[in-house]
């Protein structure tokens, strides 16, 4: 009873302490944040389990599963693509041959002939596409059995004549093969390990930086009462046990935050801000005992942390040579590796040109580039804190502001101090915009494709479908669109290293081609006076040497076999409707066909890139603002315990602004400059790889990134300077 009640004795002394001791709400609001962070980095570990667990199941739970040979097959099952809003999604045509047979995962019943059942998300991304409309009648929507994820864009589509054109539609007799391949949103999805070493990389690694520094807040303090606590008697436990009563209102109150995101997210659907993706809450609440330790693992951390490194450290200068809890300054000057910073950056910019592009060679000295300009970053920022110190204390001389003298004064007198403010947001910024850059950048074609883009519009489309439509069909298809229209087929012949445009005369002078006599091949010219002749020449010509234009039905050619693209061009120069010829694809032909503009398919494959590469930024983002907060409130400690020795000041000017002020200059300042120069140093640094093309990510995340990081400066500042004014008040003459 008595250990008992020595132990709870400790804790209230902690906890009293924590509340009396310098910069202590400080370190509090620090060790909730850091709490709040570790413990969501952790549950988002255990969400992505979750949710590719779910995922797989449900995949599995829709897979066909092939009939036995000679066994009556329950349907006829074919998977397919379609686009809408430049993002892919999947097609399931199917066709039930027995009345009895069970109707897909999530549908109420079999389609009609001619009817769809879409997807909720599918709904809402097509509404002004007229997707509704595009496969026929719209029978329901897909219930969340029948989807890998809320937010899954799928059809489940049965064609009108009961056909699936294909040279072997899958004879199926049930749903929920284990073996199938992933289909819809699972064959874009990257592996699980990757989703989690991104989380660890990007949000467990700083959530880790944030408590250890905010650990180690106040530390002064502490070291004063480790002493009079082992000149006490106490022991190792005794020093754990205030810590623990210290820090643990900030922890518990982080955790219960954690707790209360993690119960929403699990209570109903979510989705997740800027990414777009909709978290699946049944799957969450299928993995809760999972979900509940990763929550309760980020308080129970960060208190062991504060523990241990209470019962590990001792009074400065006291017996065993135990180390302080306060961090020590490195010996030395930063000059010499400052020198070196300018030089890496030239090495990580100009070094690659020593090699060809592309090769590993190339990318590796603009890796050790940018890791020797990182390293050499935080010496450069302490050498020019020191002279800019100098520079802004002058001028505060001359201009008549203490707070201008006492920032820079502060800034030379301790540069490092500065470097720790910002060289923690600096090297993040740096190598997060070199994540951004390397994830999100397009492939050659995609960039090609984007360039036709810009130059023609869509003022000529592909048209793809298999088997080709007769010219019955296409004439029908354009009728159908309401479009000013023509098509040309575009022949190839590999091996005769030729290629043809084919179509009739009205096409052919569409495209400002002459008209050759029927059946004669013309030459085609080195400079076509249409552009749209020129992009198709690039995109399924370049390699041949002999083009030629003749005088046909494209239709025709194109269902001639060999190597042929129907090509749908705009006889008034104008852009089509890629939605209205989609429309008009599937109504006319049985298994409907893809539409799309010159080289789209590689622009919906460099969408699904940049899409997932969204989640690089969000985390990003939020592992930057993690060590700006970090090394913000760290700074705000040492900045907090001038307060008192400015309170001399704010007698001697009569005013309180001095320390806002103060806050300004040597809080946001330098937090705010230090996210827009980092961005400026990854942007130059990252020059080797966005040469060919900027990245699809970086205009985005920059912008972002910088508005937060100033956003979180100015709330330290005025954070910092209440706290030091409130300090400064404190104070009174004395006669030392």
């Amino acid at each position: 009873m008595r250990r008992t009640g020595h132990r709870r004795h400790l804790l209230r002394i902690g906890r009293r302490a924590g509340r009396l001791a310098e910069a202590g709400r400080i370190r509090g609001v620090a060790l909730g944040c850091a709490t709040l962070l570790l413990a969501l980095a952790l549950a988002a570990l255990a969400a992505t389990h979750a949710t590719y667990a779910g995922r797989s199941e449900r995949e599995v739970a829709r897979s066909p599963v092939p009939a036995a040979a000679g066994a009556p097959a329950a349907f006829l099952w074919r998977a397919d693509s379609d686009s809408v809003a430049g993002r892919q999604f999947v097609l399931f045509l199917v066709v039930p041959l027995r009345p009895d047979a069970p109707p897909p995962p999530g549908l109420p019943r079999w389609p009609r002939p001619g009817e769809a059942f879409l997807s909720p998300a599918l709904r809402e991304a097509g509404r002004t596409e007229g997707i509704t409309t595009r496969y026929g009648t719209t029978a329901g929507t897909v219930a969340p059995a029948g989807l890998a994820g809320p937010g899954e864009k799928l059809a489940w589509i049965r064609p009108a004549d009961d056909r699936i054109p294909a040279e072997r539609p899958l004879a199926a007799a049930g749903f929920g093969d284990p073996y199938a391949s992933a289909a819809g949103d699972g064959l874009r999805a990257r592996p699980e390990w990757t989703f989690a070493v991104m989380i660890g990389g990007l949000l467990l690694l700083p959530a880790a930086v944030l408590v250890l520094l905010a650990v180690r807040i106040g530390a002064r303090t502490r070291d004063d009462r480790i002493a009079l606590i082992e000149v006490l008697g106490g022991g190792r436990r005794d020093r754990a046990l205030v810590a623990l009563g210290e820090a643990a209102p900030a922890v518990l109150a982080g955790g219960l935050l954690a707790a209360a995101a993690v119960t929403m997210a699990a209570a109903a659907d979510t989705t997740v801000p800027f990414v777009g993706f909709r978290l699946a809450a049944g799957d969450l609440r299928a993995w809760w005992p999972l979900l509940a330790a990763a929550v309760a693992a980020g308080p129970a951390l960060v208190l062991g942390a504060c523990a241990l490194t209470a019962a590990l450290a001792r009074a400065a200068g006291g017996r065993g040579g135990g180390r302080r809890v306060r961090p020590v300054a490195l010996p030395g000057s930063p000059a010499r590796l400052a020198v070196l910073c300018p030089v890496m950056l030239l090495v990580a910019v100009r070094g690659p040109d020593l090699c060809r592009p592309g090769t590993p060679p190339y990318v590796l000295v603009n890796w050790c580039g940018v890791a020797g300009a990182v390293l050499t970053l935080p010496a450069a920022v302490a050498v020019g804190a020191a002279a800019w110190g100098r520079l802004a204390a002058r001028l505060g001389r001359r201009t008549g502001r203490p707070a201008v003298i006492v920032a820079g004064s502060r800034a030379a007198a301790a540069p490092a101090a500065t470097a720790r403010l910002v060289s923690g947001v600096l090297v993040a910024v740096c190598l997060l915009v070199q994540v951004i850059v390397w994830y999100g950048q397009f492939g050659d074609a995609a960039r090609a494709a984007q360039a036709t883009r810009d130059r023609i519009g869509d003022s000529a489309l592909v048209l793809d479908a298999s088997p080709p439509p007769t010219p019955g069909q296409l004439a029908e298809i354009v009728r159908r669109s309401g479009a000013r229209a023509a098509a040309v087929a575009l022949v190839g012949r590999p091996d005769r290293h030729e290629f043809r445009i084919e179509g009739d005369c009205a096409a052919l002078r569409t495209l400002r081609l002459d008209c050759a006599p029927p059946g004669g091949d013309a030459p085609l010219g080195v400079r076509p006076a249409d552009p749209r002749v020129a992009e198709l020449v690039g995109w399924y010509g370049e390699a041949t040497d002999r083009r030629t234009v003749r005088v046909g039905d494209a239709a025709a050619a194109a269902g001639a076999g060999g190597s042929t693209q129907l090509v749908l061009v705009s006889t008034d120069g104008r852009d089509l409707s890629v939605p209205a010829f989609k429309e008009a694809v599937f109504h006319v032909l049985p298994g409907g066909g893809a539409v799309d503009a010159i080289g789209g398919e590689w622009l919906t494959a460099a969408h699904v890139n940049a899409d997932q590469g969204r989640w690089i930024v969000l985390f990003g983002v939020v592992g930057v603002l993690a060590v700006a907060g970090a090394a913000g409130t760290s700074g705000l400690a040492e900045f907090v315990r001038n307060g008192r020795a400015l309170g001399r000041i704010g007698v001697l000017t009569g005013s309180r602004r001095i320390h806002l002020a103060t806050a300004v200059i040597g809080v946001f300042l330098p937090i705010a400059t230090a996210g827009a120069v980092g961005g400026a140093a990854g942007v130059w640094m990252a020059l080797p790889a966005t040469s060919a093309g900027a990245s699809a990510l970086l205009d985005r995340a920059l912008p972002l990134c910088a508005a937060a990081v100033a956003v979180l400066a100015a709330v330290l500042a005025a954070w910092g300077g209440a706290v030091a004014a409130r300090e400064a008040d404190r104070w009174r003459p004395t006669g030392d």
